[in-house]
This record gives structure tokens, sequence and C-alpha cells, in this order.
């Protein structure tokens, strides 16, 4: 799937913010954390990701928008890019995006969006 050249690049935040410009993709939270989980005493992390297509939440650029992030090809892709770099920058040993939970409507200071979340398990 290939985004049009004119396609909007998404702003990228490690933590959640309450305000917000769409498109953006921020990290939420962890949902699991274990510790020793390798041989080597590692810990793994399965953290969530929110993606945030557009204001709106029936707004057809935003179901575009999140079509090109749940791609498993293409430069648009989460999980391309989150995989493209296992070591994210040199913090992590492995990354897996474990997969998507698919289009809803998140609130966002009292305005609805059309998003996705990613569930992704980080080893370090």
């Amino acid at each position: 799937m290939t985004p049009p050249a004119n396609q909007q690049r998404a702003q990228v935040f490690s933590k959640l913010k309450s305000q917000i410009t769409p498109p953006t993709l921020m990290v939420a939270y962890p949902e699991d954390v274990g510790y020793h989980h390798q041989s080597g005493g590692g810990s793994r992390w399965v953290m969530v990701i929110f993606g945030i297509g557009a204001a709106g939440a029936y707004d057809e650029s935003a179901q575009e928008q999140i079509d090109y992030w749940l791609s498993t090809t293409g430069p648009m892709s989460v999980a391309v890019a989150l995989e493209g770099d296992p070591s994210l920058g040199g913090i992590s040993e492995d990354v897996t995006v474990l997969g998507s939970d698919g289009y809803a409507v998140y609130q966002v200071e009292g305005q609805a969006y059309l998003g996705c979340a990613w569930n992704v398990e980080i080893l370090a």
C-alpha cells in the first residue's frame, strides 16, 4: 500500500498527550511488565501505542491514514518501522508488533478522534 506523495507524516510522542494535532502516534503505557524474562535477566514489556488519524470519528482521511499505519508493508507501516530497528535506537534487544485492535473512536479532551492501537513486545 503506497501512500500519496502529499500524505501528512505523523507526529510521534513517547508519552500520551492531552492536546494533539492529528495524525499523531503516542506510546501510551506498559500493558504488561515481566522481569527476568530471558536467561540473562532481561525484562519484557508489552507497550500500547495509540495512533490518532484525524479529528472527527468518521473522517475519511483518518481512515486512509490508519490503513497505511496498519499495513504490514510500506513506508508508513507502524509494524515495519518498529521491527525495522529492533534495538529502538539502542535501548532494547528485540521488538515484536503483536497486533492491533483495529479502528476505534478515542476521546481526547472531549474531542472524538478515529484511531487504533497496537500491542508491542519489547525485550530489554
